[in-house]
């Protein structure tokens, strides 16, 4: 197949007729017989080569009964859930792929977003149609990109316990949004919203925090910024040698070099600190460096960190050495390590070590490559925490305190871990706000469990009503008196300067980002819902007062905790599966003296001029008075009986449902 095919791809919206989750719609019509299964494994088998993951896709989620493809299109759509898997995609969102009924050239697949959904459809077409390595390699590349912010630690972390996630700004560091309305947080990094940027200035000055925590009482070397080389020189002597050399608001470790013995290497140290700012000459500490990591006022890791080197074995030569080191490791930061660089840094210290690139260390020698012990520039670390002593844990803690930081890394030099502070002299060489957390489990301790507690998942009650406009108008005052206060509805959204209405899903996410709305009310058509898809892929409440097809009800089903349904649509449909697997979380209006089958969550009927009847659980039932018996006032008991609100609330929301709407409804928002 040509680059210049025909093929069109549309994205619809979490929450849409084929998945709960973003998804693709991928139209191939130029090509509709599928590749041999020999080729289709070997596509497989190069997408698990060139992401280095060997991983069981058999727990693949929610997909279609047609477990393999069997057209064209439906192997690229396979393929390509199977790529952002690969590529360090594993959360919730990627449920699956089907080949839609309607043709053998239509399939879809979900996806983390439109970026993911139009670079893994695209590698998977390259793979499939031996199209060069070389475009390839780069498709794989934009793969990454996109899925950046859907791999980091924090999103995995969010995903794992059901937490809402979105990207605020897509960048090498993404921002993202967990939760919706007044759960909502934005983090960035190791950043929470805790994180003050008082402290953060504090500790990225290195001189400060040196000084706030001395005059705390705690042990922290002296040091001094310095203007030139010369007075670099004369600090350093001031201080007594060997001094450290680095700069004063940096991090990751660049430019600090170590063991400065003499003028000659502290002027060396200077230029090479200079590139990165101010320069500050410290008082050296002698020992080990160990990461002490404090959340939320406790310290729970102690790493011992060493800086990046290699290992003689008489063979080999320093270069060869670590480029044998260099093939375990990767890029960026990650479990295996990051790559050892030999840059004018490393070939300095390589000289103090009267050492060269060519040259070959003895057996067992250990060769340093890096002044500082950061991860970043390929240190390694071995955690410690169970050996650490009492005083220490409690030095971070007074550390992390002083600063006012919540989630911090405190770098410690001593001697001995084992042993207090006090007797081994150690000290603290610097603070970070951006600790490095190594974990799924430590990111959740950091980052998710302050804001959502165990139990919490991060949504507010969400109604979605599939509804004619001028019916849901009647209906909406007694919606939001049922919800409570501070329900942001999604037909309030203006966006300033813009003429046309917004699509459903751009509607949804403006009242999911709203950070005053304690619930959320969505209205939409059966035409919008399929043509966008809703913009969320949960909701508490479905209510159907319109008659939907039956692709549309099984959708609705999908993402609903409960739902209200007209009687007539259930009968209709009394045999899918999908409304049977559901039958206890289903609530009817308009049964008038019909008996529907008693596994249902329950049912509502008109028995009077002013009275509704609840039926529910097996037998049991409930009167409402001063309710009429119009279909909204049906509507609005059964929606309140399946959010379980008390009978006096549902009374007043039928008063309110007939009220007329204030001037400036509760909800509306302009954005």
């Amino acid at each position: 197949m040509s680059a210049k095919s025909a093929q069109t791809i549309r994205f619809l919206a979490s929450g849409n007729v084929y998945f709960s989750s973003h998804c693709a719609v991928l139209n191939l019509p130029d090509k509709t017989a599928p590749v041999s299964s020999a080729d289709f494994e070997a596509a497989v088998a190069w997408v698990k080569d060139h992401f280095q993951i060997d991983e069981d896709l058999s727990g693949s989620g929610e997909v279609s009964a047609c477990q393999e493809p069997s057209t064209f299109v439906g192997q690229v759509s396979r393929l390509a859930e199977i790529v952002q898997k690969l590529a360090g995609f594993y959360g919730a969102a990627v449920p699956g792929w089907l080949e839609v009924s309607s043709g053998e050239t239509v399939a879809a697949f979900a996806c983390a977003d439109q970026a993911t959904g139009q670079a893994s459809a695209a590698l998977a077409i390259n793979i499939l149609t031996g199209m060069p390595d070389s475009d390839r390699d780069k498709l794989a590349k934009r793969l990454q990109q996109a899925l950046r912010p859907w791999t980091t630690p924090l999103a995995k972390a969010a995903s794992a316990r059901g937490i809402p996630i979105s990207v605020v700004a897509a960048s090498e560091r993404p921002f993202l949004a967990l939760g919706h309305g007044v759960k909502r947080k934005v983090l960035w990094k190791n950043f929470t919203p805790d994180t003050s940027y008082i402290a953060t200035t504090l500790s990225t000055r290195k001189d400060m925090t040196s000084r706030l925590l001395r005059e705390a009482g705690l042990p922290a070397p002296r040091n001094v910024v310095v203007s030139d080389a010369q007075s670099a020189v004369r600090a350093a002597e001031s201080f007594g040698y060997p001094v450290v050399v680095k700069p004063a608001a940096t991090d990751f470790g660049r430019g600090v070099v170590t063991d400065n013995y003499n003028a000659t290497q502290v002027r060396k140290a200077y230029e090479l600190a200079a590139k990165y700012g101010p320069v500050l000459v410290e008082q050296q500490i002698t020992g080990a460096t160990h990461r002490l990591l404090v959340v939320h006022g406790r310290c729970t890791r102690v790493s011992k960190f060493m800086p990046a080197s290699i290992i003689g074995n008489g063979l080999s030569t320093v270069s060869e050495l670590v480029e044998s080191t260099n093939e375990t490791r990767t890029d960026h930061l990650s479990a295996r390590g990051v790559k050892i660089k030999l840059d004018q840094e490393a070939l300095e210290i390589l000289n103090r070590q009267g050492l060269s690139l060519s040259s070959v260390p003895s057996k067992d020698r250990v060769v340093l490559l890096r002044g500082n012990v950061n991860r970043q520039t390929g240190g390694t670390a071995e955690v410690v925490t169970d050996i650490a002593h009492p005083d220490v844990c409690r030095m971070a803690v007074q550390t992390a305190a002083v600063l006012g930081i919540d989630v911090a890394g405190i770098d410690y030099l001593t001697s001995d871990i084992t042993l207090a502070p006090k007797e081994t002299g150690g000290a603290i060489c610097e603070v970070n706000v951006t600790p490095g957390l190594i974990s799924q489990e430590e990111v959740t301790l950091a980052q998710i469990a302050p804001f959502y507690p165990r139990e919490c998942n991060g949504r507010i009650p969400t109604v979605c009503v599939a509804t004619k406009a001028a019916h849901y108008k009647n209906l909406k005052n007694g919606l939001r008196a049922l919800m409570g206060p501070n329900v942001s509805c999604s037909d309030d959204v203006k966006f300033w300067g813009e003429n046309q209405g917004a699509s459903l899903p751009r509607r949804t996410q403006a009242i999911m980002a709203d950070p005053l709305a304690s619930a959320a009310l969505i209205t939409c058509s059966s035409e919008e819902f399929k043509m966008f898809g809703l913009g969320t892929d949960r909701c508490s409440l479905v209510i159907i007062e319109e008659r939907v097809s039956q692709e549309i009800l099984v959708a609705l089903l999908r993402i609903s905790s409960k739902i209200v349904m007209p009687f007539d649509l259930y009968k209709d449909f009394a045999s899918e599966i999908a409304l049977a697997q559901k039958i206890d979380s289903i609530w009817l209006f308009g049964v008038n003296g019909e008996s529907p089958t008693k596994d249902l969550g329950g049912w509502v009927q008109s028995t009077g001029q002013d009275r509704i009847e609840i039926n529910w659980e097996g037998g049991k039932n409930l009167f409402v008075n001063h309710a009429s018996p119009s279909l909204g006032d049906q509507i609005l008991v059964a929606a309140g009986t399946a959010l379980g609100v008390e009978k006096d609330q549902i009374t007043n929301a039928l008063s309110q449902q007939s009220a007329p709407q204030s001037h400036i409804p509760c909800g509306a928002r302009f954005s």
